[in-house]
């Protein structure tokens, strides 16, 4: 059996380095996973995600409808109206920043047009890019 390991949040993102040691995670150890990122990182976007993927049936199939109908399609129900995607905006201002900066310097059309709301925008832009490094972290498959 392996052996989940995730450090405590020093800076941004030290827990995209939860590592499981013994290969793919099965449903069980992606929720002990998501707990051990919650509960190691509070108050960040990761925390944030780890708590909506946990209220799916099947955790790997959040990432995986995430990866195919993004946060636009409303299958994230606490970031699709405005009020409550904003305060998730101003809320983690600084992690949103940080995430915008790392992906603006490797495309320079990011979100150079938006049709709506540029809070919301970036709110999803941040929950979605968060979402991908935990999966790519967690070792989820992407044929889920």
């Amino acid at each position: 059996m392996g052996q989940i390991i995730t450090p405590k949040n020093d800076d941004a993102a030290p827990f995209y380095s939860t590592i499981y040691k013994g290969g793919l995670m099965t449903e069980k150890h992606l929720r002990n996973a998501l707990h051990l990122i919650i509960k190691n990182n509070p108050n960040t976007i990761g925390a944030f995600v780890a708590k909506e993927a946990m209220k799916r049936e099947v955790v790997a199939a959040f990432f995986h409808d995430l990866r195919t109908l993004g946060c636009i399609s409303g299958m994230v129900s606490a970031l699709n109206q405005y009020p409550p995607t904003h305060h998730f905006f101003e809320t983690y201002y600084e992690e949103i920043e940080q995430l915008r900066l790392k992906y603006l310097k490797q495309s320079t059309a990011l979100l150079c047009e938006v049709a709506y709301d540029l809070k919301t925008a970036l709110a999803w832009f941040a929950f979605e890019q968060t979402a991908l490094e935990l999966a790519f972290t967690l070792n989820i498959e992407e044929g889920v």
